[in-house]
């Protein structure tokens, strides 16, 4: 049986706790110094893609791991996990519709509820992992190769069709498509998502391994060196590129394009390697491990609380006080996470309750 993988919910963790101290400081802050807080975001590439990207290769993991259980518990079946995972991702469909239309409703009106906001991608993508956890991997690789190279093209045809034909049904297509524009979009996110589908094979394959030497040198030659190459190529290369054919350094800024795509894809199997080999080789200590882990279990969870902080200052906070006041809210959220783990584990997490109503008991 597959044990819980600590550089798997450390990058959960991270991806969350990024969110949580991000979001309150971009709502808080004044509009005229919005910019800063931007700009930094696209420079660091701190998107909710990386947490689209480890959702992935988390659906993988939970998948592999319940389909062992097959053969040793004769009322599990193929179908049961088949339908106990579109059950529980359409409850969670039903739960990014009502958050899309409560935090949208008031600023775009009723077609918000159609946005591609972090809860409403990963779901989508839950909706579609069965099938694609079917596929091959080398299938799965040319998928994402193709969505990289189309998303931006369609943009720009879909955006050009929207503006000569305003009354067409293009302006629909776009919306289910790309609405808003300002966030990472389902395209460019499946990209993500099907990587991590992919590297949740790898992890899984390597993981299950029961001599544990092996499994040390199949984790650092397998994941932390290959992941690190790949993930430095395409970072250096999405930077480099443009630099000399287009005499644009920062063309990976420009979102929804290829160059852009590419570079947060070698961000993602950058920081996975990075977590991977602080966790199994260099920092194994529980109390490392477990500042990340609390964020990781209460994630869904802490991502529609966190909401809640935008009402206190918004946008009436210069860019130092929203910070300082964020860092104390994150401390918080991380406080109260640990205390309703360490008093009721992760039963009370909303990801949880969801999971368990979903399951029937076995007779």
């Amino acid at each position: 049986m597959l044990n819980r993988i600590k550089s798997i919910d450390a990058f959960r963790g991270f991806s969350i706790f990024i969110m949580i101290f991000y979001h309150p400081i971009l709502w808080w802050t004044v509009a005229s110094q919005v910019w800063m807080l931007l700009l930094v975001r696209r420079l660091l590439f701190i998107e909710a893609s990386l947490f689209v990207f480890v959702s992935g290769i988390s659906v993988v993991l939970s998948l592999r791991s319940r389909m062992e259980k097959i053969n040793d518990n004769l009322f599990y079946s193929k179908r049961k996990i088949f339908k106990e995972h579109y059950f529980r991702s359409l409850i969670f469909f039903l739960v990014a519709l009502v958050y899309n239309l409560v935090t949208n409703i008031w600023v775009v009106g009723i077609g918000g509820i159609w946005s591609w906001h972090i809860l409403f991608t990963v779901v989508v993508c839950q909706l579609i992992a069965y099938p694609l956890t079917k596929l091959p991997i080398i299938i799965r690789v040319l998928l994402i190769i193709l969505v990289i190279f189309v998303t931006h093209p369609i943009l720009i045809v879909l955006t050009s069709l929207k503006m000569d034909f305003p009354n067409g049904g293009w302006s629909i297509l776009y919306h289910i498509i790309f609405n808003p524009i300002q966030e990472y979009p389902i395209l460019p996110n499946l990209a993500f998502f099907t990587l991590g589908t992919v590297c949740g094979e790898i992890f899984y394959g390597i993981y299950i391994i029961n001599d544990k030497d092996l499994r040390k040198i199949q984790i650092k030659n397998k994941i932390v060196r290959r992941f690190f190459v790949y993930g430095l190529i395409l970072m250096v290369g999405s930077i480099i590129y443009p630099s000399l054919v287009f005499n644009d350094a920062l063309a990976y800024l420009n979102r929804n394009t290829t160059i852009c795509t590419l570079f947060g894809i070698g961000w993602a199997l950058f920081l996975i390697a990075l977590f991977t080999y602080l966790h199994e080789f260099k920092y194994t200590s529980e109390w490392k491990y477990k500042f990340f882990f609390y964020f990781s279990v209460y994630s869904l969870t802490l991502y529609l609380v966190h909401n809640i902080v935008a009402l206190f200052f918004w946008q009436s906070l210069n860019i130092v006080a929203s910070i300082i006041i964020a860092i104390i809210s994150t401390i918080g959220f991380w406080y109260l996470s640990k205390i309703l783990y360490n008093n009721y584990g992760s039963k009370i997490s909303l990801k949880s309750i969801i999971s368990k109503g979903v399951r029937k008991p076995s007779k």
